[in-house]
């Protein structure tokens, strides 16, 4: 299947990786995040755009991909745009401890349309407040 391949490529080193965009994909989900998440520790060295627009990710799938990006010190933008985000405390509250640490490098971050409620928008925003050029 589709994953299969994607996670062969992924583990065979493609270790120059500066963009992967999978956005679209609806049927990924938290379980495919995790899934993908697992294989970005090894490439994070090189990514520089993620793009995981409209997968149906929740705080589960956020919780892998911020885990996955202690790796990604060459990001520069970032789109988890058209996730639902509406029950995902725990998740944004990772995303914004990454991004307040130095070695982030994130110049873009796009949530549009994520259902982020008010508490889960003040603690995204103390994360990007020093490191993000665009939001």
């Amino acid at each position: 299947d589709g994953w299969s391949e994607l996670r062969t490529l992924l583990e065979s080193g493609v270790y120059k990786l500066q963009q992967l965009r999978l956005s679209g994909n609806y049927y990924i989900g938290d379980p495919g995040v995790g899934i993908l998440s697992n294989r970005l520790r090894g490439i994070g060295s090189s990514l520089k755009v993620l793009a995981l627009r409209s997968n149906f990710i929740g705080n589960d799938g956020l919780l892998a991909v911020v885990e996955a990006l202690a790796n990604c010190s060459s990001l520069e933008k970032l789109d988890l745009s058209r996730n639902d985000f509406s029950f995902a405390e725990a998740g944004l509250g990772s995303l914004s401890g990454w991004l307040q640490r130095d070695e982030v490098n994130l110049k873009s971050l796009h949530l549009q349309c994520c259902r982020i409620n008010d508490e889960g928008l003040r603690v995204v925003a103390q994360g990007v407040a020093n490191h993000c050029e665009e939001l």
